[in-house]
């Protein structure tokens, strides 16, 4: 015998109803409800199931776990205009070749807000295709949200430390699940999507998703480690995506890859081109690579706010074209070049063109760095045709960019506005090459359009 009293925002696990006797003497208090043995069950939240072994539909439900949900092998379990809460050790699991649905405004969150919970894991087979269905776990997400989780989505099956069940554990080699989100959202997770390394093509799209954090992330203080993580994965789509955070939520970055190849557009709606957006984040995307044959493509995307928009380090044949970097505000009297639109070290063979980088106030305020090259080596290179605007330093080319007079960094046609400087070479002091600096005839005279370096450079002096 004894008193259970349940407040506003109380959480009661029953793990079946046949484990509870609920007898007369209830005190009700004021704007609560009777709960007996025949609502029990919705009222307290109790699932039908904890482990799904044919396909199930759950529509208009509201369920809570303490334990973990299982998807097994060959069901689908679709999720309706329902919400499922899970205590923080509590998880999703989809079993290679299940399949979990959420459509309708459905939501996969925590039972408590000051925590995290777990998160959904997808187990693939890394040595498989994404075709057929047995082959791999799976998760579609339309209309729908998962929210406050370690790692919302982990396409692997991981191994838990047996001393520490919150931490997002340590990956077994199970990557090859799918993740196919349209009109989703990823909210407060401290990593959002998490791709463990799997060679083969990737079937994995996002469209129109957004990523967001904001003030109510729990663990603030320690901040999200990334919207998005790319470790060894190829052909993953990001198309029309926002990654952003508040000014209250500390960020990472928006995708951050490691030996990836990754693809962020926008799409043509009505005839428009809608773009996708990076905003106010630590790193909009954020990129490594010891693979030659991993690269990246980013077009028609927005990145506002960013410390540093793109940075790349080791990266080879990555195209950046037609983007848009609205850069924050200096900081009067402290240049750190920490703000930079686009950052490249030991970078080589990539395109960079079309793009425009300004500061956020422009031309009142300056930025610090429009692009940033270091040691790009002795290869031709080109910037070409883009915009740079109320920078303080439009460009500036570290250390070995060159190999003699013929080859190297080439800049060409692009026009600067209102920078401080348009352009500053110097040498990499940690590296001694005889070919610092970047190549040394930018044009000719030749008799073709494209001959000359064609750049229009700021007025002297400078607007600010």
């Amino acid at each position: 015998d004894g008193i259970l009293t349940i407040k506003q925002g109380g959480n009661v696990f029953i793990d079946d109803i046949n484990n509870i006797d609920l007898q007369n003497g209830f005190l009700i208090g004021n704007g609560g409800v009777n709960i007996n043995m025949n609502n029990a069950l919705v009222i307290l939240g109790v699932p039908p199931s904890k482990s799904i072994t044919t396909n199930t539909n759950w529509t208009n439900v509201n369920y809570k776990f303490y334990d973990n949900l299982y998807i097994a092998p060959g069901a689908t379990l679709t999720l309706s205009n329902s919400e499922l809460k899970f205590f923080r050790a509590a998880k999703v699991t989809v079993a290679k070749g299940a399949k979990l649905e959420m459509t309708n405004n459905s939501n996969l969150t925590t039972t408590c807000k000051s925590e995290l919970w777990a998160g959904v894991e997808v187990w693939g087979n890394p040595s498989l295709l994404q075709t057929p269905s047995t082959n791999q776990g799976h998760i579609i997400i339309n209309n729908s949200k998962i929210e406050l989780a370690r790692t919302g989505v982990l396409l692997d099956k991981p191994m838990y430390p047996t001393d520490n069940l919150e931490t997002p554990g340590v990956s077994l080699g199970n990557g090859g699940g799918i993740i196919q989100a349209i009109n989703a959202n990823f909210i407060n997770n401290y990593i959002g999507v998490n791709f463990s390394p799997y060679s083969i093509n990737n079937l994995s799209d996002f469209i129109n998703c957004t990523f967001n954090a904001n003030g109510l992330f729990p663990e603030n203080k320690t901040g999200i480690d990334c919207h998005v993580n790319l470790i060894g994965v190829t052909g993953v789509k990001f198309l029309k995506c926002t990654f952003a955070a508040n000014s209250f939520a500390k960020i990472n970055a928006g995708i951050k890859s490691f030996n990836s190849n990754f693809l962020v557009n926008g799409i043509i709606s009505n005839h428009k081109y809608q773009r996708s957006v990076f905003e106010n984040l630590k790193h909009g995307i954020y990129v490594t690579s010891s693979f030659s044959n991993r690269n990246y493509s980013v077009k028609n995307t927005v990145f506002k706010r960013c410390s540093k928009g793109i940075f790349a380090s080791g990266v080879n044949n990555m195209s950046v074209t037609n983007n848009l970097f609205i850069q924050p505000k200096e900081v009067i009297g402290y240049p750190t070049y920490d703000l930079t639109g686009i950052y490249l070290e030991y970078c080589t063979g990539y395109t960079i063109q079309y793009d425009t980088i300004k500061s956020i106030n422009s031309p009142k305020d300056k930025s610090e760095v429009g692009i940033y090259i270091k040691n790009s080596g002795p290869h031709e290179n080109l910037l070409y045709n883009n915009v740079i605007g109320s920078m303080n330093e439009a460009i500036i080319a570290v250390g070995e960019n060159r190999n003699g007079d013929e080859e190297g960094l080439c800049i060409k046609c692009n026009e600067f506005i209102s920078n401080r400087n348009d352009l500053r070479i110097l040498p990499d002091e940690n590296n001694l090459s005889d070919f610092h600096g970047i190549k040394k005839y930018q044009g000719s005279p030749a008799n073709d359009p494209k001959a000359p370096a064609g750049n229009t450079f700021s007025e002297y002096p400078p607007n600010g």
